[in-house]
């Protein structure tokens, strides 16, 4: 697996990383000359976060002597900071650092937390939680802490979730209705509505501007990436051919 950037009429894909073990779930720094990532080096049993240039130059490891495993890491709008997933202690946890490799800590609360998003202004993380005992939206204030809102309810795993760019919204994908699809909420959990109906699973679902939404499917039998409209409209294969294309992320400068 390795990150690959789509530019011009969509048809272009440049391979940025070359990364021995692979690379995966990619964040951009707000001002589109680094990405974040996820790699199996130096141990293909584990994860950890690394940092490169957009063209995938100045390659280094984000924090120096990182326990595994540390992945699904995202950006902070002002620059400063990165959250990411890790299961140190045998438990999934939302763990924050600074975009130089410093240690800030991870939320607090007894339970599994993981797929950190920020808000568009950085003040607050999106994550998903098990608190009951199934897989849960909630938000909290950073770096002032707050008790977690919990903002979608069931059984079923509500995973990926994301702010508009307005922070108006929440995209996410949920397999509530038996298979995962992508689902739209009010950013208090409110008026939800389904966005893709599918057979197969449709997940990672990340904004693009205001108006569109990239996810990855597996309807076609093969993980390809698509995009569509924020109401589920005018779907756009990005994607073709054999292999794992997931993780979309999108920059206005690229």
């Amino acid at each position: 697996i390795q990150i690959y950037m789509i530019e011009g009429d969509l048809t272009q894909h440049e391979q940025i990383s070359h990364d021995p073990l692979g690379a995966f779930e990619p964040s951009w720094s707000p001002g589109c000359d680094q990405l974040v990532f996820a790699s199996k080096r130096p141990d293909p049993d584990s994860f950890e976060l690394r940092v490169m240039g957009s063209d995938g130059s100045e390659e280094r490891t984000l924090m120096e002597g990182q326990v595994p495993d540390n992945w699904s890491p995202d950006w902070s709008p002002n620059g400063e900071m990165i959250a990411y997933q890790t299961n140190h202690g045998g438990r999934l946890d939302v763990c924050v650092a600074t975009a130089i490799g410093e240690d800030l800590g991870c939320l607090e609360g007894n339970y599994s937390k993981a797929s950190p998003a920020w808000s568009p202004d950085g003040s607050q993380l999106l994550f998903v939680g098990d608190q009951d005992g199934d897989w849960d939206i909630y938000v909290t204030d950073y770096p002032a802490v707050s008790e977690p809102k919990k903002l979608t309810q069931g059984t079923n795993p509500d995973m990926n979730p994301q702010f508009s760019p307005d922070g108006k919204y929440i995209v996410f994908s949920s397999k509530r209705v038996g298979n995962f699809e992508i689902f739209l909420i009010k950013a208090d959990g409110s008026d939800e509505v389904q966005l893709t109906r599918t057979e197969q699973d449709d997940v990672t679902p990340r904004w693009v501007g205001a108006d569109k939404i990239a996810f990855a499917s597996e309807r076609t039998g093969d993980w390809e990436l698509y995009l569509m409209n924020r109401d589920g409209s005018e779907l756009v294969q990005l994607t073709f051919g054999p292999g794992l294309d997931k993780w979309p992320v999108w920059c206005p400068g690229k």
